[in-house]
Protein backbone atom coordinates (compact mmCIF):
# COMPACT_ATOMS: atom_id res chain seq x y z
CA UNK A 1 0.00 0.00 0.00
CA UNK A 2 1.28 3.82 -1.27
CA UNK A 3 0.69 6.03 2.43
CA UNK A 4 -1.17 9.31 1.82
CA UNK A 5 -2.31 11.26 5.10
CA UNK A 6 -5.17 13.90 4.85
CA UNK A 7 -5.11 15.63 7.71
CA UNK A 8 -7.92 18.39 6.69
CA UNK A 9 -11.20 18.08 6.63
CA UNK A 10 -11.50 19.85 2.75
CA UNK A 11 -8.23 16.96 1.90
CA UNK A 12 -9.94 13.98 3.25
CA UNK A 13 -13.71 14.29 2.06
CA UNK A 14 -16.09 13.74 4.46
CA UNK A 15 -13.81 10.76 6.58
CA UNK A 16 -12.46 13.34 8.99
CA UNK A 17 -12.62 11.77 12.29
CA UNK A 18 -10.92 12.26 15.99
CA UNK A 19 -10.41 10.25 19.05
CA UNK A 20 -13.67 10.48 19.92
CA UNK A 21 -15.44 8.68 16.98
CA UNK A 22 -13.03 5.99 18.29
CA UNK A 23 -15.05 5.40 21.49
CA UNK A 24 -17.63 2.13 22.15
CA UNK A 25 -21.10 3.24 22.88
CA UNK A 26 -22.78 1.40 25.94
CA UNK A 27 -25.64 -0.79 23.70
CA UNK A 28 -28.93 -1.02 24.33
CA UNK A 29 -30.53 -4.46 24.69
CA UNK A 30 -34.06 -4.71 23.67
CA UNK A 31 -36.86 -7.22 24.76
CA UNK A 32 -38.14 -10.19 22.55
CA UNK A 33 -40.37 -12.67 23.41
CA UNK A 34 -39.94 -14.85 20.08
CA UNK A 35 -37.97 -17.68 20.72
CA UNK A 36 -35.42 -18.68 18.48
CA UNK A 37 -36.15 -22.60 17.26
CA UNK A 38 -34.41 -25.74 19.10
CA UNK A 39 -35.38 -27.94 21.59
CA UNK A 40 -36.78 -27.29 25.36
CA UNK A 41 -33.70 -26.88 26.79
CA UNK A 42 -32.40 -24.22 24.54
CA UNK A 43 -34.76 -22.18 24.12
CA UNK A 44 -33.92 -19.93 27.33
CA UNK A 45 -30.23 -19.30 25.65
CA UNK A 46 -31.75 -19.25 21.86
CA UNK A 47 -34.56 -16.24 22.95
CA UNK A 48 -31.05 -14.31 24.31
CA UNK A 49 -29.39 -14.60 21.15
CA UNK A 50 -32.22 -13.24 19.15
CA UNK A 51 -32.49 -10.83 21.85
CA UNK A 52 -29.07 -9.93 21.92
CA UNK A 53 -29.39 -9.32 17.51
CA UNK A 54 -31.85 -6.86 18.07
CA UNK A 55 -29.65 -4.93 20.43
CA UNK A 56 -27.40 -4.41 17.12
CA UNK A 57 -29.78 -1.61 15.97
CA UNK A 58 -29.42 0.26 18.92
CA UNK A 59 -28.97 3.54 16.99
CA UNK A 60 -31.91 3.57 14.12
CA UNK A 61 -35.60 2.85 15.62
CA UNK A 62 -37.60 -0.20 13.71
CA UNK A 63 -33.91 -1.55 11.95
CA UNK A 64 -34.13 -4.68 14.26
CA UNK A 65 -35.69 -7.67 13.53
CA UNK A 66 -39.14 -7.09 11.81
CA UNK A 67 -42.50 -8.20 13.48
CA UNK A 68 -43.04 -10.73 10.20
CA UNK A 69 -39.83 -12.05 10.53
CA UNK A 70 -40.23 -13.26 14.25
CA UNK A 71 -43.72 -14.25 12.95
CA UNK A 72 -41.52 -16.97 10.46
CA UNK A 73 -39.25 -17.83 12.39
CA UNK A 74 -42.01 -18.80 15.16
CA UNK A 75 -43.59 -21.00 12.32
CA UNK A 76 -40.47 -22.80 11.30
CA UNK A 77 -40.06 -23.21 14.61
CA UNK A 78 -43.70 -24.89 14.97
CA UNK A 79 -43.10 -26.87 11.85
CA UNK A 80 -39.79 -28.30 12.99
CA UNK A 81 -41.47 -29.47 16.04
CA UNK A 82 -44.19 -31.12 13.84
CA UNK A 83 -41.89 -33.14 12.03
CA UNK A 84 -41.99 -30.41 8.41
CA UNK A 85 -37.55 -30.32 8.39
CA UNK A 86 -35.40 -28.12 6.26
CA UNK A 87 -34.18 -29.54 3.21
CA UNK A 88 -30.64 -29.05 1.86
CA UNK A 89 -30.25 -26.97 -0.63
CA UNK A 90 -28.03 -29.02 -3.46
CA UNK A 91 -26.26 -25.71 -4.76
CA UNK A 92 -23.31 -24.05 -3.53
CA UNK A 93 -20.09 -25.22 -1.71
CA UNK A 94 -21.95 -25.10 1.95
CA UNK A 95 -24.75 -26.42 4.25
CA UNK A 96 -27.66 -24.63 3.08
CA UNK A 97 -31.29 -25.80 3.94
CA UNK A 98 -34.79 -24.43 3.13
CA UNK A 99 -36.85 -23.76 5.88
CA UNK A 100 -40.32 -24.69 5.48
CA UNK A 101 -43.90 -23.22 7.88
CA UNK A 102 -46.71 -25.45 8.71
CA UNK A 103 -48.18 -25.77 4.88
CA UNK A 104 -45.07 -26.88 4.14
CA UNK A 105 -44.42 -23.73 2.22
CA UNK A 106 -40.63 -22.26 1.75
CA UNK A 107 -40.32 -19.14 4.14
CA UNK A 108 -36.20 -18.92 4.90
CA UNK A 109 -32.67 -20.17 4.10
CA UNK A 110 -30.55 -20.99 6.82
CA UNK A 111 -27.24 -21.43 6.66
CA UNK A 112 -25.46 -22.58 9.86
CA UNK A 113 -21.86 -21.43 10.82
CA UNK A 114 -20.53 -25.03 11.47
CA UNK A 115 -21.33 -26.12 7.75
CA UNK A 116 -19.86 -23.63 5.58
CA UNK A 117 -17.03 -24.58 3.38
CA UNK A 118 -14.38 -24.33 5.93
CA UNK A 119 -17.11 -25.72 8.90
CA UNK A 120 -16.52 -29.08 10.25
CA UNK A 121 -20.14 -30.57 9.16
CA UNK A 122 -19.95 -29.27 6.00
CA UNK A 123 -21.97 -31.93 3.70
CA UNK A 124 -20.78 -31.10 0.59
CA UNK A 125 -18.10 -34.10 -0.12
CA UNK A 126 -16.89 -32.31 -3.00
CA UNK A 127 -15.84 -28.86 -0.76
CA UNK A 128 -14.58 -31.46 2.23
CA UNK A 129 -12.19 -33.12 -0.56
CA UNK A 130 -10.81 -29.70 -1.57
CA UNK A 131 -10.54 -28.60 1.99
CA UNK A 132 -8.20 -31.70 3.24
CA UNK A 133 -6.16 -32.59 -0.27
CA UNK A 134 -5.99 -28.82 -1.76
CA UNK A 135 -6.12 -26.63 1.48
CA UNK A 136 -3.34 -24.19 0.41
CA UNK A 137 -5.69 -23.44 -2.89
CA UNK A 138 -8.42 -23.23 -0.61
CA UNK A 139 -10.79 -20.45 0.44
CA UNK A 140 -10.22 -16.41 -0.04
CA UNK A 141 -7.41 -15.03 1.83
CA UNK A 142 -9.04 -11.81 1.69
CA UNK A 143 -11.81 -12.75 3.74
CA UNK A 144 -11.72 -14.11 7.51
CA UNK A 145 -12.95 -17.91 7.46
CA UNK A 146 -15.91 -19.49 9.19
CA UNK A 147 -17.92 -15.66 9.27
CA UNK A 148 -20.22 -16.57 6.16
CA UNK A 149 -23.43 -16.72 8.35
CA UNK A 150 -21.97 -13.11 9.98
CA UNK A 151 -21.35 -11.44 6.61
CA UNK A 152 -25.34 -12.56 5.46
CA UNK A 153 -26.55 -10.44 8.57
CA UNK A 154 -24.04 -7.59 8.04
CA UNK A 155 -24.91 -7.56 4.65
CA UNK A 156 -28.69 -7.06 5.93
CA UNK A 157 -27.88 -4.25 8.26
CA UNK A 158 -26.32 -2.16 5.38
CA UNK A 159 -29.06 -2.58 3.00
CA UNK A 160 -31.24 -1.41 6.11
CA UNK A 161 -28.98 1.75 6.87
CA UNK A 162 -29.04 2.89 3.36
CA UNK A 163 -32.19 2.22 2.83
CA UNK A 164 -31.29 0.03 -0.35
CA UNK A 165 -34.29 -2.80 0.42
CA UNK A 166 -32.20 -5.05 -1.42
CA UNK A 167 -31.06 -8.12 0.69
CA UNK A 168 -34.16 -9.96 2.25
CA UNK A 169 -34.19 -9.64 6.11
CA UNK A 170 -31.44 -11.74 7.61
CA UNK A 171 -30.68 -12.31 11.06
CA UNK A 172 -28.38 -14.42 13.33
CA UNK A 173 -30.35 -17.21 14.90
CA UNK A 174 -30.08 -20.59 16.28
CA UNK A 175 -32.03 -23.43 15.04
CA UNK A 176 -32.16 -27.15 15.97
CA UNK A 177 -33.45 -30.00 13.05
CA UNK A 178 -32.53 -33.65 12.99
CA UNK A 179 -32.09 -32.64 9.12
CA UNK A 180 -28.96 -30.68 9.39
CA UNK A 181 -25.34 -32.49 9.75
CA UNK A 182 -24.49 -33.82 13.19
CA UNK A 183 -21.34 -35.95 14.48
CA UNK A 184 -22.47 -39.54 13.91
CA UNK A 185 -22.14 -39.94 17.64
CA UNK A 186 -25.24 -37.48 18.09
CA UNK A 187 -26.98 -38.84 15.25
CA UNK A 188 -26.65 -42.66 16.55
CA UNK A 189 -27.78 -41.02 20.22
CA UNK A 190 -30.70 -39.18 18.09
CA UNK A 191 -31.94 -42.22 16.32
CA UNK A 192 -32.08 -44.62 19.59
CA UNK A 193 -34.03 -41.92 21.67
CA UNK A 194 -36.31 -41.12 18.47
CA UNK A 195 -36.31 -44.42 16.79
CA UNK A 196 -39.75 -43.68 15.12
CA UNK A 197 -37.97 -40.65 13.38
CA UNK A 198 -39.28 -41.59 9.89
CA UNK A 199 -42.60 -41.33 10.95
CA UNK A 200 -42.64 -37.14 10.29
CA UNK A 201 -45.85 -36.81 12.84
CA UNK A 202 -44.57 -38.18 15.71
CA UNK A 203 -41.67 -36.02 16.07
CA UNK A 204 -42.87 -33.27 18.66
CA UNK A 205 -38.73 -32.63 20.46
CA UNK A 206 -35.37 -32.72 19.01
CA UNK A 207 -33.54 -32.37 23.06
CA UNK A 208 -30.80 -34.04 22.30
CA UNK A 209 -29.94 -31.99 19.34
CA UNK A 210 -27.78 -29.02 19.83
CA UNK A 211 -28.66 -26.12 17.96
CA UNK A 212 -26.80 -24.56 15.27
CA UNK A 213 -26.16 -20.84 14.81
CA UNK A 214 -26.21 -19.56 11.68
CA UNK A 215 -28.02 -17.09 9.15
CA UNK A 216 -31.66 -16.63 8.69
CA UNK A 217 -32.84 -15.34 5.77
CA UNK A 218 -36.17 -14.82 4.13
CA UNK A 219 -36.98 -16.36 1.08
CA UNK A 220 -38.32 -14.64 -1.79
CA UNK A 221 -40.83 -15.59 -4.07
CA UNK A 222 -41.18 -14.87 -7.64
CA UNK A 223 -37.95 -14.25 -8.70
CA UNK A 224 -35.62 -15.71 -10.56
CA UNK A 225 -31.80 -15.71 -11.09
CA UNK A 226 -30.58 -12.46 -13.43
CA UNK A 227 -29.36 -14.28 -16.26
CA UNK A 228 -32.79 -15.70 -17.53
CA UNK A 229 -34.34 -12.94 -16.17
CA UNK A 230 -32.33 -10.57 -18.19
CA UNK A 231 -32.47 -12.39 -21.05
CA UNK A 232 -35.95 -13.17 -21.23
CA UNK A 233 -36.79 -9.14 -20.74
CA UNK A 234 -34.83 -7.84 -23.21
CA UNK A 235 -36.39 -5.29 -25.06
CA UNK A 236 -39.80 -6.60 -23.43
CA UNK A 237 -40.07 -3.63 -20.46
CA UNK A 238 -42.21 -0.24 -20.35
CA UNK A 239 -39.97 2.75 -19.64
CA UNK A 240 -41.72 2.98 -16.32
CA UNK A 241 -40.09 -0.58 -15.87
CA UNK A 242 -37.03 0.12 -17.22
CA UNK A 243 -36.65 3.07 -14.70
CA UNK A 244 -37.77 0.62 -11.90
CA UNK A 245 -34.85 -1.78 -13.07
CA UNK A 246 -32.50 1.06 -13.37
CA UNK A 247 -33.12 2.40 -9.65
CA UNK A 248 -33.20 -1.27 -8.60
CA UNK A 249 -29.98 -1.92 -9.92
CA UNK A 250 -28.29 0.94 -8.66
CA UNK A 251 -28.93 -0.11 -5.24
CA UNK A 252 -27.68 -3.69 -5.72
CA UNK A 253 -24.58 -1.96 -6.90
CA UNK A 254 -24.34 0.40 -4.16
CA UNK A 255 -24.76 -2.57 -1.50
CA UNK A 256 -22.03 -4.86 -3.20
CA UNK A 257 -19.51 -2.11 -3.29
CA UNK A 258 -19.71 -0.88 0.17
CA UNK A 259 -19.79 -4.46 1.73
CA UNK A 260 -16.99 -5.55 -1.19
CA UNK A 261 -18.88 -8.77 -2.05
CA UNK A 262 -16.92 -11.35 -3.50
CA UNK A 263 -19.14 -13.57 -4.94
CA UNK A 264 -21.56 -11.11 -6.88
CA UNK A 265 -22.22 -13.38 -10.21
CA UNK A 266 -25.74 -13.52 -11.71
CA UNK A 267 -26.84 -16.62 -10.65
CA UNK A 268 -26.66 -14.83 -6.91
CA UNK A 269 -28.82 -11.72 -7.35
CA UNK A 270 -32.60 -12.17 -8.14
CA UNK A 271 -34.64 -10.65 -10.54
CA UNK A 272 -38.51 -10.34 -10.02
CA UNK A 273 -40.28 -9.66 -13.38
CA UNK A 274 -43.00 -7.20 -13.99
CA UNK A 275 -46.50 -9.32 -14.35
CA UNK A 276 -47.23 -7.47 -17.12
CA UNK A 277 -44.63 -7.32 -20.35
CA UNK A 278 -44.32 -5.02 -23.67
CA UNK A 279 -45.06 -6.54 -26.50
CA UNK A 280 -42.57 -5.73 -28.94
CA UNK A 281 -45.15 -5.83 -31.67
CA UNK A 282 -47.27 -3.07 -30.15
CA UNK A 283 -47.01 0.25 -30.18
CA UNK A 284 -45.06 2.10 -27.19
CA UNK A 285 -47.41 2.41 -24.14
CA UNK A 286 -48.22 6.01 -22.80
CA UNK A 287 -46.76 7.05 -19.49
CA UNK A 288 -49.22 5.31 -17.09
CA UNK A 289 -48.24 7.00 -13.79
CA UNK A 290 -49.24 10.52 -16.16
CA UNK A 291 -52.59 8.79 -17.03
CA UNK A 292 -55.24 9.84 -14.14
CA UNK A 293 -57.50 7.00 -16.02
CA UNK A 294 -54.87 4.58 -15.43
CA UNK A 295 -55.61 1.95 -12.78
CA UNK A 296 -53.71 0.61 -10.04
CA UNK A 297 -53.61 -2.82 -11.21
CA UNK A 298 -52.17 -1.40 -14.76
CA UNK A 299 -49.73 0.96 -12.71
CA UNK A 300 -48.98 -1.58 -10.45
CA UNK A 301 -47.94 -4.02 -13.84
CA UNK A 302 -44.94 -1.68 -15.01
CA UNK A 303 -43.50 -1.29 -11.01
CA UNK A 304 -43.54 -4.60 -9.39
CA UNK A 305 -40.31 -5.48 -11.07
CA UNK A 306 -37.85 -5.80 -8.46
CA UNK A 307 -33.57 -7.17 -7.68
CA UNK A 308 -32.63 -9.41 -4.32
CA UNK A 309 -29.12 -9.55 -3.48
CA UNK A 310 -28.84 -13.13 -1.89
CA UNK A 311 -26.04 -14.83 -1.01
CA UNK A 312 -24.19 -12.12 0.39
CA UNK A 313 -21.63 -15.06 2.94
CA UNK A 314 -18.28 -13.89 0.81
CA UNK A 315 -18.15 -10.38 1.62
CA UNK A 316 -16.78 -7.86 4.45
CA UNK A 317 -12.98 -8.45 3.66
CA UNK A 318 -9.96 -7.54 5.85
CA UNK A 319 -7.73 -6.56 2.87
CA UNK A 320 -8.93 -6.28 -0.51
CA UNK A 321 -8.01 -8.99 -2.58
CA UNK A 322 -3.92 -8.96 -3.93
CA UNK A 323 -2.95 -12.88 -4.26
CA UNK A 324 -4.34 -14.81 -7.19
CA UNK A 325 -8.32 -13.33 -7.96
CA UNK A 326 -9.56 -10.09 -8.31
CA UNK A 327 -13.20 -11.13 -7.59
CA UNK A 328 -14.39 -8.56 -10.17
CA UNK A 329 -18.11 -8.20 -10.04
CA UNK A 330 -20.62 -9.69 -12.18
CA UNK A 331 -22.21 -6.74 -12.96
CA UNK A 332 -19.75 -4.78 -14.10
CA UNK A 333 -20.07 -5.34 -17.82
CA UNK A 334 -23.55 -5.20 -18.23
CA UNK A 335 -24.86 -2.15 -20.41
CA UNK A 336 -27.02 -0.88 -17.39
CA UNK A 337 -23.88 -0.18 -15.15
CA UNK A 338 -22.69 2.38 -17.67
CA UNK A 339 -25.68 5.02 -17.16
CA UNK A 340 -24.74 7.38 -14.41
CA UNK A 341 -25.91 7.39 -11.08
CA UNK A 342 -29.54 8.91 -10.85
CA UNK A 343 -29.11 12.40 -9.22
CA UNK A 344 -31.71 12.11 -6.61
CA UNK A 345 -30.25 8.66 -5.82
CA UNK A 346 -26.86 9.66 -5.29
CA UNK A 347 -27.46 12.86 -3.20
CA UNK A 348 -29.23 10.87 -0.94
CA UNK A 349 -26.85 8.41 -0.75
CA UNK A 350 -24.01 10.75 -0.19
CA UNK A 351 -26.03 12.90 2.48
CA UNK A 352 -25.64 9.45 4.47
CA UNK A 353 -21.66 9.04 4.04
CA UNK A 354 -21.38 12.24 4.76
CA UNK A 355 -22.83 12.10 8.08
CA UNK A 356 -20.29 10.69 10.89
CA UNK A 357 -22.97 9.93 13.30
CA UNK A 358 -24.24 7.90 10.64
CA UNK A 359 -20.86 5.70 9.54
CA UNK A 360 -20.06 5.60 13.30
CA UNK A 361 -23.58 4.06 13.80
CA UNK A 362 -23.16 1.50 11.10
CA UNK A 363 -19.88 0.59 12.53
CA UNK A 364 -21.61 -0.09 16.11
CA UNK A 365 -24.65 -1.37 14.08
CA UNK A 366 -21.85 -4.16 12.64
CA UNK A 367 -19.04 -4.47 15.35
CA UNK A 368 -22.47 -5.98 17.62
CA UNK A 369 -23.05 -8.46 14.42
CA UNK A 370 -19.51 -9.61 14.33
CA UNK A 371 -18.75 -10.41 17.75
CA UNK A 372 -21.54 -13.28 17.63
CA UNK A 373 -18.00 -14.72 16.37
CA UNK A 374 -16.43 -16.39 19.26
CA UNK A 375 -12.86 -15.34 17.76
CA UNK A 376 -14.02 -12.04 17.43
CA UNK A 377 -11.08 -9.30 18.09
CA UNK A 378 -11.30 -5.68 17.59
CA UNK A 379 -7.71 -5.51 15.31
CA UNK A 380 -9.74 -7.69 12.47
CA UNK A 381 -12.79 -5.78 12.16
CA UNK A 382 -11.11 -2.43 12.30
CA UNK A 383 -9.38 -3.65 9.23
CA UNK A 384 -12.94 -5.05 7.25
CA UNK A 385 -13.85 -1.26 8.51
CA UNK A 386 -10.39 -0.35 6.97
CA UNK A 387 -11.67 -1.44 3.96
CA UNK A 388 -15.44 -0.84 4.34
CA UNK A 389 -14.80 3.04 4.41
CA UNK A 390 -12.61 3.37 1.66
CA UNK A 391 -15.34 1.86 -0.51
CA UNK A 392 -17.39 4.45 0.96
CA UNK A 393 -14.92 7.05 -0.06
CA UNK A 394 -14.55 5.66 -3.78
CA UNK A 395 -18.51 5.95 -3.86
CA UNK A 396 -18.81 9.11 -2.33
CA UNK A 397 -16.33 10.83 -5.27
CA UNK A 398 -18.00 8.96 -8.12
CA UNK A 399 -21.42 9.39 -6.95
CA UNK A 400 -20.56 13.33 -6.29
CA UNK A 401 -18.69 13.16 -9.55
CA UNK A 402 -21.65 11.90 -11.86
CA UNK A 403 -20.15 9.14 -12.21
CA UNK A 404 -21.87 5.41 -13.16
CA UNK A 405 -21.34 2.06 -11.53
CA UNK A 406 -18.74 1.29 -14.46
CA UNK A 407 -16.86 4.53 -13.37
CA UNK A 408 -16.74 2.92 -9.70
CA UNK A 409 -15.39 -0.44 -10.10
CA UNK A 410 -11.82 1.38 -12.26
CA UNK A 411 -11.28 3.25 -9.22
CA UNK A 412 -8.30 2.10 -7.24
CA UNK A 413 -8.86 0.19 -4.51
CA UNK A 414 -8.21 2.42 -1.03
CA UNK A 415 -8.09 1.65 2.74
CA UNK A 416 -8.85 4.53 4.95
CA UNK A 417 -8.08 4.19 8.56
CA UNK A 418 -8.55 6.39 11.86
CA UNK A 419 -5.81 7.94 13.58
CA UNK A 420 -6.71 9.70 16.81
CA UNK A 421 -4.22 12.59 16.22
CA UNK A 422 -4.00 13.04 12.48
CA UNK A 423 -7.62 12.44 11.30
CA UNK A 424 -7.48 9.77 8.25
CA UNK A 425 -4.86 7.69 6.93
CA UNK A 426 -5.87 6.63 3.36
CA UNK A 427 -3.79 3.61 1.93
CA UNK A 428 -3.92 3.32 -2.13
CA UNK A 429 -3.41 -0.64 -3.28
CA UNK A 430 -1.11 -0.68 -5.42
CA UNK A 431 -0.25 -4.68 -5.70
CA UNK A 432 -2.69 -6.12 -8.44
CA UNK A 433 -3.99 -9.93 -8.58
CA UNK A 434 -2.13 -12.56 -11.12
CA UNK A 435 -5.78 -12.64 -12.46
CA UNK A 436 -8.13 -9.68 -13.13
CA UNK A 437 -10.99 -11.65 -14.29
CA UNK A 438 -12.04 -14.23 -11.97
Amino acid sequence: YQRRVHGTLSECLFFFVDSCALSLPTPRFASMSVPLVGGTEHSQESSRLLENVSSAYAHTEGTGPSERFCNILQDVHEAIQKGIQPTLITQGSSGSYFCRNLDGKIVAVFKPKNEEPYGDFNPKWGKWVQRTMCRCCFGRSCLLTNTGYLSEAAASVVSKRLNLAIVPETEVVRLCSPAFNYSYVRRQLHDKIHPTAATPHVITQVLDLPPKIGSFQLFVDGFENATTALASLNNKLTPQSQNRLQNQFQRLVVLDYVIRNTDRGYDNWLIRKPTKLLDPASPPPSDLSSNPSATSTEMDAHQDIAIAGIDNGLAFPHKHPDNWRTYPFGWADLPLARIPFEPEFAQEIVKMLESQSWRDALEDDLRQVMKYDNRFNEYSFQRQMGVLRGQMYNLAQVMREGGSPYDLVARPPVVVEPHPERGLFLYMLQSRPCFSSC
